[in-house]
C-alpha cells in the first residue's frame, strides 16, 4: 500500500479544514479524498487500541486513514468508546478510543476517507 504522503504528513503541510486528494493507483482507484479529523495521543500496544483527540466529528462505521512517518493504516471503525462506554459518534474536542487493525504511533494524524 503506497500513498503519496507529502500532502498529509506533519501538521505544517496540512490545512486541517481542506479535503486532500491522494493518488492510490495500487487499489484501482484514481483518487481518494481525505479530511483531517484528529491525532493519535496514545496507543495501547497490548490491546491494539488508539486514543484519538478529535478536531472533527467521527462516526462508527466511517473509513479512516491513520498516517504518520512510519504508519499507514486504512480501516473501518467497528468499535469506538469514551471512558469504556461504547459510542456511535465522537465530537470535536473529545478523546475517543478505537481498536486498530495495525500498530499506530503517538502523533500520527487521522483522516476521514471521503466517498
Amino acid at each position: 500500500m503506497v500513498h503519496q504522503v507529502a500532502l498529509t504528513s506533519g501538521s505544517a503541510g496540512c490545512d486541517r479544514n481542506q479535503t486532500t486528494q491522494i493518488n492510490d493507483q495500487e487499489r484501482g482507484r484514481f483518487t481518494m479524498e481525505y479530511q483531517y479529523v484528529g491525532v493519535v495521543t496514545h496507543y495501547f500496544d497490548r490491546i491494539g487500541v488508539a486514543v484519538i483527540l478529535l478536531d472533527q466529528e467521527l462516526y462508527l462505521e466511517d473509513w479512516i486513514l491513520i498516517q504518520g512517518p512510519r504508519t499507514s493504516v486504512e480501516q473501518q471503525i467497528h468499535s469506538m468508546q469514551i471512558n469504556h462506554q461504547a459510542i456511535d459518534k465522537g465530537q470535536p474536542g473529545e478523546e475517543i478510543a478505537l481498536k486498530t487493525d495495525s500498530t499506530v504511533r503517538e502523533g500520527d494524524e487521522v483522516f476521514l476517507i471521503v466517498q
